[in-house]
């Protein structure tokens, strides 16, 4: 009987050790979002600023805390052109981002039909290459690939980041509707999911064009859970902040680089994702150059109540309380089997 009380008093104050050593109360490390302009130069004449891009990645996935890579559209430059179907250039496309597939295999990715992608650049032709390059089938293996409208045109993914599950919908280059009616599907079935969409044609300098009005109108205005829009498409760099129904803050980033020297000198986009500043940061980068980009068009913050905006997180436990579960676990073992 002795042993029994001792055994029950040890029990409860194991119990209140694991209460107060529980869920970590520090908030989660900054997350990093990596998104790829217009790469169409660097698959037709400068493909290793395309690898470069990629393995600069896979290097620094762990010091960055590199949790997602979004393509912004117009992989390559011409579509399914040539006898060849333009062979070359998706070839270019499809080992940088193999770099990505053996470097870090489970890395989510998506990447966006543009203008260009199509077998018939600039025309709503077929986009056979594409799906054959960057089709649902290229992600069948992957638990973090959300799914495909009907055609492949469409894609959605997940990645999870500071205790939350992130989607981001990569659209398709001027959305036809049956295009709008998947996302809005896919949006419907994650209604507590913070999204991202990312698509090809959008935003202007500091304005948004009339494809990103009506993705505005049809996805992103009556739909709170999407909290950020990315396209490039447009020469330049430009970023606003719109409004939703609910009167929360999305936030519009246009990048495109391609009309600099070597098809764009590797400029790409980190978006890190501060949670304890209450910030996203957005810088611009090209490993090629080993450099950043400072001025305040490329390097900027976004001011955001992360818990406000994307809801609560869930704390991952510390330390201190799984060595204590551990403890209980073991000790709940020992008297049971004496």
């Amino acid at each position: 009987m002795i042993v029994g009380i001792c055994s029950i008093i040890w029990l409860r104050r194991i119990c209140c050790l694991v209460c107060l050593l529980g869920p970590a109360t520090a908030l989660a490390e900054p997350f990093t979002i990596v998104a790829l302009p217009d790469t169409q130069n660097y698959a037709q004449a400068f493909p290793a600023q395309f690898s470069a891009q990629t393995q600069w990645i896979v290097d620094n996935r762990t010091t960055q805390n590199i949790v997602f890579v979004t393509q912004e559209g117009d992989i390559v430059q011409n579509g399914a052109l040539g006898a060849s179907q333009n062979q070359a250039e998706w070839n270019v496309a499809d080992s940088a981002f193999g770099i990505l597939d053996a470097g870090s295999p489970n890395l989510p990715y998506g990447v966006v039909l543009g203008n260009h992608d199509l077998d018939n650049p600039n025309n709503r032709s077929a986009a056979t290459r594409y799906v054959d390059f960057f089709g649902a089938s290229r992600y069948a293996d992957s638990p973090w690939y959300g799914g495909s409208s009907s055609d492949e045109r469409n894609h959605y993914q997940r990645f999870m980041a500071g205790g939350r599950t992130f989607l981001n919908i990569s659209l398709e280059w001027r959305p036809l509707g049956s295009s709008l009616s998947w996302a809005h599907s896919v949006l419907d079935a994650n209604p507590t999911h913070p999204t991202i969409i990312t698509t090809h044609e959008y935003s202007g300098i500091g304005d948004r064009n009339l494809p990103g009005q009506t993705i505005f109108n049809s996805l992103v205005k009556e739909n709170s859970q999407v909290f950020m829009v990315l396209s490039g498409h447009v020469l330049g760099e430009g970023q606003q902040t719109a409004t939703n129904t609910a009167g929360q803050p999305v936030f519009e980033l246009l990048a495109n680089y391609q009309g600099r020297a070597n098809g764009g000198d590797g400029w790409m986009r980190l978006i890190e994702f501060d949670e304890a500043n209450s910030q996203i940061n957005v810088k611009t980068f090209s490993p090629t150059r080993d450099q950043f980009e400072t001025d305040a068009s490329s390097q900027f913050s976004l001011t955001v109540d992360f818990d406000e905006r994307f809801g609560p997180a869930v704390p991952e436990p510390s330390t201190f309380a799984l060595a204590a579960l551990g403890l209980l676990s073991l000790f709940i073992y020992s008297y049971r089997a004496t």
